[in-house]
């Protein structure tokens, strides 16, 4: 795929090319708005969206290239210019942080007017290639204002936005820095570790970050050190989290990753500790207390997150997110007011995915994650996937014809007044369901009547056989703010294609009474009886969709291929054969799934109970 050019999709709307090999992209939310930016493998540096919106700034609804001081020539893709060519940036509360491959600090308080370039008075930056001592590694914006880890110097941060002058964009001095004592230490440059300083005791920083009030960062000796993130500060050195160390020989601290008021710590040996803002303050206190506070408070520990290849979190104001290496991403947290940032669906649809509203009166909701289940919670991005939750929910609220109008109603409406047990065991009914979609459907749903086993008898697929088609949509990164989410997801057009045609069937046309024969429209084969499945759609091979959740609803578009009936009706035709059949889901119809409760109850209605994926969990 390298320099492949594929299309952005941003809000459902917005499409811009990007290189999908070496994109970076990143989702803030800001004052009173929200950006989302992108950097593309050739460096260069676009905003969506509103950056200060307490500034008057004009929102872009479309993707705009953040611009340099005159003199400072853009890097393009027909000439490369190390001193404006992006390769890292970091966004923060009202600003947008990069540096350049020269080396070059630049800072965008105004996504419409030229960036400033930053350095400090008391500190020395080396730029250029091959410097070592004196170079900036990385830029960290945050919601309490902005920092650099310099080599040789540490972690060097800065608060408030200078006024900005057109006249000197170019004068970006800051007089008014501080740099964490301690963060200095380099291996190859200092001492031994059993040197008594304290850059030494504290060890090489391996990454930091800035939350509200607080900078928080990991060394080399794995330990967890906060500061506060005044530059008036009269700390003299950072505060140790001890209890976030764990006396181990697997534990190894190894990132850390936060915004605005939470954090996470990753260890090598699968172990996430979570901490917030209250934790700091109450070790802050505690290096003031004399003699000091015990006990000291411990990292929040989530069991779904623990030994489940989590690569990255991202936090927003009351939810968070685990991207996980399959390519899955999970949801946690609160979404206030129902805005839908976990992603997983409408207010009713969420219902049916272990998300509950305990007060009425803030239409805050949360997901219910009880103890008999591992507790994630996975986003969906097919959209043949969330139109069936859809019509589940469609089916138990609005009676199909010919159905018993009460039956399906009633099991919809234990979740929708409140009954946490029957939420759970909906969440985690359909959490299954969701990653064996790829499996195809179950060709028995139901519970034999004195059967031990509670599994679907049957699969469409084995497992080894749905194993080449199990990640067709594979995110690659994840990022939260405020109350808003999104991710960037890769798209493997034929292994969801592959997938999709499981869950399809072809009612008979008239006259047509061979249901065993593959609908044409369903298969297609050349006349070496080899199957051609990209000439009977036309597909514009999207295969990198950026899904980006509004408030309230997920906003992603899978790819036209996916709504291509009237395409593939076309190719029957132009191959001459008939079929006035339609093309039906295999689960179109089908009542809210029947289940059993923890303690033994049964939800109302008749007939069998539903089968679970895995057999019924141990409540």
């Amino acid at each position: 795929m390298d320099g492949v050019e594929k299309d952005f999709m941003l809000a459902g709307q917005l499409r811009y090319g990007m290189k999908a090999d070496l994109v970076s992209w990143l989702m803030y939310n800001v004052g009173d708005g929200w950006c989302t930016v992108l950097l593309n493998s050739v460096g260069q540096i676009y905003l969506v969206g509103l950056l200060n919106g307490a500034d008057l700034q004009r929102e872009s609804t479309e993707p705009t290239e953040l611009t340099f001081p005159p003199g400072y020539p853009p890097t393009t893709k027909e000439r490369y210019e190390p001193i404006t060519a992006i390769r890292q940036y970091s966004v923060g509360r009202d600003r947008v942080l990069g540096i350049s491959d020269f080396g070059m600090i630049w800072e965008w308080s105004n996504h419409h007017k030229p960036a400033q370039f930053r350095a400090f008075m008391s500190v020395d930056i080396a730029r250029g290639p091959g410097s070592r001592k004196g170079r900036v590694t990385r830029v960290v914006a945050g919601w309490a204002g902005c920092s650099a880890y310099i080599i040789g110097t540490g972690i060097v941060f800065w608060t408030g936005i200078p006024e900005y002058n057109e006249s000197e964009a170019t004068d970006g001095y800051l007089s008014g820095s501080r740099t964490i004592p301690g963060t200095s230490y380099q291996r190859s440059l200092s001492g031994r570790l059993s040197d008594p300083t304290l850059e030494a005791r504290t060890g090489e920083v391996i990454s930091h970050i800035v939350l509200d009030h607080y900078i928080v960062f990991i060394t080399h000796l794995n330990k967890v050190f906060v500061y506060p993130a005044d530059v008036d500060t009269e700390f003299t050195e950072p505060v140790e989290l001890t209890t976030f160390y764990q006396d181990s020989p697997d534990f190894h601290i190894e990132d850390i990753q936060g915004s605005f008021r939470n954090f996470g710590i990753f260890s090598r040996n699968g172990v996430v500790l979570l901490g917030d803002t209250n934790l700091l303050l109450s070790f802050i206190a505690a290096s003031r207390a004399s003699p000091p506070q015990v006990p000291l408070p411990q990292p929040r520990i989530v069991p779904a997150l623990q030994n489940a290849s989590v690569i990255s979190l991202a936090f927003g104001d009351y939810h968070y997110h685990a991207l996980h290496a399959d390519g899955t991403i999970t949801s946690y947290g609160t979404q206030p007011k129902g805005c839908g940032a976990l992603g997983l669906g409408p207010s009713v649809q969420a219902l049916l995915r272990g998300v509950r509203r305990p007060n009425a009166m803030t239409l805050d909701e949360t997901i219910e994650t009880p103890t008999w289940s591992d507790g994630r919670r996975t986003i969906w991005f097919e959209a043949d996937k969330l139109r069936w939750l859809k019509e589940m929910t469609d089916e138990a609220i609005v009676s199909l014809a010919g159905q018993d109008e009460s039956d399906g109603r009633q099991r919809m409406n234990l979740t929708a007044r409140g009954n946490n047990q029957a939420i759970q065991v909906f969440g985690e009914w359909f959490e299954r369901e969701g990653r064996a979609w790829h499996l195809g459907p179950p060709t028995s749903t139901s519970i034999t009547p004195g059967s031990e086993s509670s599994e679907p008898r049957d699969h469409t697929d084995s497992e080894a056989e749905g194993k080449q088609d199990e990640g067709a949509f594979f995110a690659l990164k994840i990022s939260a703010a405020g109350w808003h989410s999104g991710a960037l997801v890769l798209v493997d057009p034929d292994k969801a294609l592959r997938v999709r045609r499981k869950h399809l069937r072809r009612s008979p046309a008239p006259g047509f009474t061979n249901p065993s024969t593959p609908s044409a429209a369903v298969r297609n084969e050349n006349a070496n009886g080899e199957e051609t499945a990209g000439q009977e759609i036309a597909s514009p091979g999207e295969q990198l969709v950026d899904a980006v959740q509004g408030v309230g609803t997920l906003a992603l578009r899978a790819g036209r291929w996916f709504l291509g009936l009237e395409a593939r009706d076309a190719a029957a035709t132009n191959r001459g054969e008939e079929d006035d059949g339609k093309e039906h889901f295999v689960w179109e119809g089908a009542p809210l799934p029947r289940l059993r409760l923890p303690g033994g109850a049964e939800m109302p209605g008749r007939g069998p109970l539903t089968a679970w994926r895995g057999g019924e969990p141990n409540f």
